[in-house]
């Protein structure tokens, strides 16, 4: 199972003169490849009833002068009311060009924590989904970086007949909080529009 994820990095400022040029819009990308150890095996029933999807873990991320590869394990419970929570562990590996081509280069190697989640619920014939995820890992230097992003949207096109689980729109919520050099702690907080289309 794959999951792409393309995003702006930073917010684009129309007033800004030539602001493509300059840098201003970037583009990052995630991939999130899975590999299912239990329906490999042929597993139907959940391991001790919650263990769903079980194996390991991988992901990638490209950004401007960035990028960060990491291996490990997941696991995905399957829990009542169609509670969907699931969690990789991850050993990361990342390099951060702050100078490039003048040798401002930082290389992490640490663990990343990243829990998820989805749970669904519904107001009227309206269904929603609150679902998100959590990054946690540690820098060589000692602090700490955690990225948080709930999101809450709606099924679009199921109160008015639509097929489900098709079409959704809501609203994200970037957090970022990371104390990059050990000793100030600097935090970032965004809402976003998020539509979310499943072509599966």
């Amino acid at each position: 199972v794959n999951d792409i994820k393309s995003r702006n990095n930073n917010i684009v400022d129309p007033f800004l003169p030539g602001n493509v040029s300059t840098g201003n819009a970037k583009l990052y990308t995630e991939w999130h490849p899975r590999l299912f150890i239990n329906k490999m095996i042929g597993q139907k029933d959940p391991v001790l009833g919650v263990i769903g999807n079980w194996g390991p873990a991988f992901e990638i991320n490209v950004g401007n002068n960035f990028v960060a590869y990491l291996a490990g394990a997941g696991a995905d419970l399957f829990l009542p009311f169609n509670i969907y929570v699931g969690v990789n562990l991850y050993y990361r590996y990342s390099a951060l060009w702050i100078f490039p081509g003048a040798g401002g280069t930082i290389y992490t190697h640490t663990w990343q924590f990243s829990p998820y989640w989805t749970v669904p619920f519904q107001i009227g014939p309206v269904p929603f989904l609150f679902t998100g995820f959590l990054d946690m890992y540690r820098y060589n230097t000692g602090g700490v970086d955690v990225m948080f992003q709930p999101q809450l949207v709606v099924d679009v096109l199921a109160p008015f007949g639509g097929k489900s689980n098709t079409l959704f729109a809501g609203m994200e919520w970037y957090l970022h909080s990371y104390v990059f050099d050990g000793f100030d702690r600097h935090t970032v907080s965004a809402p976003q529009v998020m539509v979310q289309w499943n072509i599966h």
